[in-house]
């Protein structure tokens, strides 16, 4: 991920961009290796890249936030016991950006988790930073889906606009087609280019 970042893919190709790997002490040997993997890229956006155990020193006037713990609950863990673990962790997250991060800072919310509960517990903890500026990432089972709804109905998947994906703090996901809209379909009924229908009426019978 490090390499789409440092070539401008995801914060875009004018952004200078410093960096700093946040992870836990013992680790920081395995880090600094990936940093020099990093700065041997030599990328013209890439100022500097940092390894540090410290979050408050990691999250420091941060304008981007991509969290990527690995909070699986363990085996034999009890199901409340892994959501107060979790929960704990993402509460000191928000924290910490509330009181170190920039207020106009956009956090991420991935890695393996109860993610949507993350998400809104940095939320409320973060009060200072806009609530749309806490993300989670659903866009890969979006767009599987438009791609397999596109297929169905023989449409370029851009065509496929408005689909809403659902989860919870479970892992699993629902598909929301109440909302979507189809543009560019070859069927029975035309309109002028602005018309659109509902997937739902592609629907099976």
């Amino acid at each position: 991920m490090l390499h789409e970042i440092v070539s401008g893919d995801v914060i875009g190709r004018d952004t200078e961009l410093n960096i700093h790997l946040l992870v836990e002490a013992e680790e920081i040997g395995v880090a600094e290796g990936v940093s020099l993997e990093a700065m041997d890229m030599a990328s013209p956006l890439l100022r500097e890249i940092s390894v540090t155990a410290d979050p408050n020193e990691a999250m420091n006037r941060a304008s981007l936030i991509i969290v990527m713990d690995d909070l699986g609950q363990n085996e034999n863990e009890p199901w409340e016991d892994w959501i107060r673990r979790c929960g704990t962790a993402y509460t000191n997250y928000g924290t910490i950006i509330h009181n170190w991060a920039s207020s106009d800072c956009k956090v991420v919310v991935a890695g393996s988790g109860p993610l949507n509960l993350g998400a809104y517990l940095i939320q409320r903890e973060a009060s200072n930073i806009l609530r749309q500026n806490v993300i989670v990432p659903s866009r890969l089972p979006e767009n599987r889906a438009k791609s397999a709804i596109a297929r169905r109905i023989n449409v370029n998947s851009s065509g496929i606009v408005d689909i809403i994906m659902w989860g919870n703090c479970g892992g699993s996901s629902h598909l929301d087609l109440s909302k979507g809209r189809v543009h560019g379909c070859e069927g029975a009924i035309w309109g002028p280019p602005s018309y659109s229908q509902t997937h739902q009426r592609y629907g099976p019978r």
